[in-house]
């Protein structure tokens, strides 16, 4: 597992728009006003798909927070607003977030199947989930989830220890805009 750099945090960005919205002109949209300051080493790196590392296994302890993203359908609710849940952990609170892939599975953007990233408790979970430790499960932690869980967001608290497939720890979460050419992509 690694810390996201500034440079693996673009490459992450476009991951996500790449994985989850193959439509979005996300290289227009946001990597434009970088375009002229970076190097053509730099830009062949940002535009290459990311470089997979294997899921490290570990194990994830009781009273932790899995945020199901592989939620069928995906609307605003289960499939944005988990960003914002994520986003305001480790902007806010500094919560580190563990992001779940396994990267074994089958998957297919053309027809929408996603396989399985992890079982617990007989529920699968597709599409990437993150889980938030236990560890990091206070009180007041625990009310903004509530906050968020009350917006639509899907989440199972574990009650016992569950191994998972972790693609990557996050400490930082990367900024990203929808202009208004793109934006409607991602709007049901």
């Amino acid at each position: 597992m690694g810390k996201l750099t500034s440079w693996s945090s673009l490459t992450f960005v476009l991951f996500i728009f790449q994985t989850f919205f193959p439509d979005l002109d996300y290289k227009s949209t946001i990597l434009i006003e970088h375009e002229t300051t970076l190097s053509k080493e730099k830009k062949e790196t940002l535009y290459a798909p990311p470089a997979f590392q294997p899921a490290a296994p570990t194990v994830v302890p009781a009273g932790s927070l899995i945020i199901d993203m592989g939620v069928v359908p995906q609307t605003i609710a289960n499939g944005l607003k988990p960003y914002g849940l994520i986003f305001e952990l480790i902007n806010s609170y500094g919560v580190t977030v563990l992001w779940v892939i396994d990267q074994n599975k089958m998957s297919d953007k053309n027809t929408g199947f996603d396989d399985v990233d992890f079982s617990y408790n007989g529920q699968d979970f597709k599409g990437g989930p993150f889980i938030v430790p236990a560890t990091f499960r206070t009180p007041e932690i625990n009310a903004v989830i509530n906050t968020w869980i009350a917006k639509g967001v899907q989440t199972v608290t574990t009650t016992s220890d569950v191994t998972v497939p972790v693609f990557e720890e996050l400490t930082k979460f990367p900024n990203w805009t929808l202009d208004a050419g793109n934006g409607s992509k991602v709007i049901p």
